[in-house]
């Protein structure tokens, strides 16, 4: 399993998209999973009725307004079991589904606060393998969205197995070519920690 973390922004899901060709070219398959798709299906209806907003096809600018109301959600669930609610919930899917993809990729790796939290399942449960991305826009890093963000960024940051900073490009195409290399070295790196090889 390869977990994809970085702020609000980065491009983690991006990342994955591009991961999904290199791998596909290497004739391997990928399957992404979120811990924020279980949170979204939950409060889809409430959004749509309270907000007219589907969370399903949301804007940049619909996100940004909805987001305090996903993180105080999440939170609450996180909070009233140490973190767990979300894994716990996507381990359900991933059984249920008995997923034979070559490589599952978490592309929203974003807490490190409680004993056996994301980072504890994607590395101790999962034998993962975490990337941290940063992506630079108008000539500076993107910054987290709120404290809690920053601090579990930062602490995520620094347990990463691989940190990767990017520019911002709006064709998936010219980014790929850019960030080939770095593609290689994720799927190398990944390689030799799950097989030590």
């Amino acid at each position: 399993m390869i977990g994809i973390t970085g702020v609000a922004t980065s491009g983690k899901d991006t990342l994955y998209s591009l991961l999904s060709i290199f791998l596909e070219k290497k004739n391997l398959k990928c399957k992404r999973y979120a811990l924020a798709d279980l949170l979204k299906k939950d409060l889809e209806i409430f959004v749509k009725e309270k907000f007219n907003i589907n969370l399903n096809s949301i804007s940049a600018a619909e996100k940004e307004l909805i987001r305090p109301i996903l993180v105080a959600y999440g939170k609450v669930k996180r909070n009233q079991t140490n973190g767990r609610h979300w894994i716990e919930s996507i381990n359900k899917i991933i059984d249920q589904e008995n997923e034979t993809s070559d490589i599952l990729i978490v592309t929203d790796i974003r807490y490190d606060e409680f004993e056996k939290d994301e980072f504890f399942w994607l590395k101790k449960e999962k034998n993962g393998f975490l990337v941290h991305i940063s992506r630079i826009f108008n000539g500076k890093i993107i910054g987290p969205a709120n404290e809690e963000e920053h601090r579990n960024n930062t602490s995520l940051s620094k347990k990463a197995d691989y940190h990767m900073i990017w520019c911002s490009e709006n064709y998936k195409e010219i980014l790929y070519n850019q960030y080939e290399k770095n593609l290689e070295e994720i799927y190398e790196s990944y390689r030799r920690h799950r097989f030590n090889k």
